[in-house]
């Protein structure tokens, strides 16, 4: 498992090597597949429907990826905040749907073609194009589902972690806002948030951690602005201190806590934070490096038991920055998303929309 991101890292996960296939050689026979089915159903040349059918098989990939590509800049686009956990199954088969068609109104023309001058009336174009879509469809969608990963949208549950996340549990989760750069934090459970620090921390890939104040029992907050960015001391303005002291555990990664701080792309995956009892700490949490790794739960004896991964041709979301609580729980980034998972459910929770986390568990109900 310690290599298998290096490796994906190097040589690309299943999803992108079929991509480019599909977009090399898939659709030369995919073309030449629709031409057959177009010449067989109208009678008419099959050389001729097999050509215009392939150059419109090209022509529509091109303009597909660049639809999929300004679809997900639109899902993610941090001035217009959209909970895609809480609507996964949706978005996915609207996607698959709005594919669909648009597919067949890139490619009617070569339909038209196809069919030549004689047989160009409109209802033999549309019979056309959904006879050649529903082919190739039949055959793409099974494809992809192969090598994708779609496990957010069947292995859990969503719902609200209120409804799931133990009460007695006392913790905090602070994270950055996705659109006005603040620090802030809210209660696991979900409910009001509140803000710690006014602030302007624009790259995506910035995160939180704490280290211990020299000398006392408090911890004081800090974020690690990207690969190449600042690392700084964050004043909490919600008490005043310059610290965010008290009876707290927190999620500190070992080389956050012994101040020699790495980048945070490198650092937010890979085995998840643990602040469970040693007593509790059965199983292994990882969150790999690729979103088709996903955050996978490891049992005693080092089975998979659940992985929770999102990769499609539409959109993916990679899990960063886990940290695993009391009962199992963890928390985690998904793509500007903070989750948290119930393995043992098998439910999955949307709690705000922000990113580098930094879990604080406390030991009595009084979280500063």
């Amino acid at each position: 498992m310690s290599n298998l991101p290096l490796m994906i890292a190097n040589v690309g996960t299943p999803l992108m090597w079929a991509g480019l296939l599909h977009l090399t050689f898939g659709n030369l026979l995919i073309g030449a597949i629709e031409g057959l089915i177009i010449g067989r159903l109208f009678r008419v040349l099959a050389t001729r429907a097999i050509f215009w059918m392939i150059i419109g098989n090209y022509f529509s990939a091109v303009g597909g990826a660049l639809g999929f590509s300004w679809i997900d800049d639109r899902l993610s686009d941090e001035t217009t905040p959209f909970p895609l956990v809480t609507h996964i199954r949706s978005i996915l088969i609207a996607c698959v749907i709005g594919s669909f068609f648009l597919t067949n109104i890139l490619e009617w023309p070569f339909v038209a073609a196809a069919l030549g001058a004689g047989r160009r009336t409109l209802g033999r174009v549309v019979a056309g194009c959904l006879a050649a879509q529903a082919s190739s469809y039949a055959l793409l969608i099974p494809a992809y589902l192969t090598v994708s990963g779609i496990s957010l949208a069947t292995a859990v549950r969503v719902r609200p972690c209120g409804e799931f996340v133990p009460s007695e549990l006392h913790a905090q989760v602070y994270f950055i806002d996705r659109v006005s750069g603040d620090v802030k934090r809210i209660p696991i459970q979900g409910g009001q948030v509140e803000t710690v620090r006014q602030d302007d921390i624009t790259s995506i890939n910035s995160r939180l951690f704490a280290r211990r104040i020299d000398g006392g029992p408090g911890w004081r907050l800090f974020v690690n602005e990207g690969r190449r960015g600042p690392t700084r001391a964050l004043r909490d303005e919600s008490s005043g201190r310059p610290g965010i002291g008290g009876p707290a555990r927190f999620a500190a990664p070992a080389e956050f806590a012994s101040g020699a701080v790495e980048n945070d792309y490198w650092g937010s995956f890979g085995t998840a934070t643990d602040l469970r009892p040693q007593s509790q700490r059965v199983r292994l949490v990882h969150a790999g490096l690729s979103s088709i790794e996903g955050l996978a739960v490891y049992g005693a004896a080092g089975v998979e038991e659940l992985c929770v991964a999102w990769e499609t041709p539409f959109s993916q979301m990679a899990a960063r920055c886990p940290t695993v609580l009391p009962g199992d729980l963890v928390v985690y980034e998904l793509n500007d998303q903070i989750v948290v998972l119930d393995p043992n459910r098998k439910v999955l929770g949307l709690l705000t929309l922000g990113h580098g986390p930094l879990v604080v568990l406390a030991d009595s109900p009084a979280v500063p």
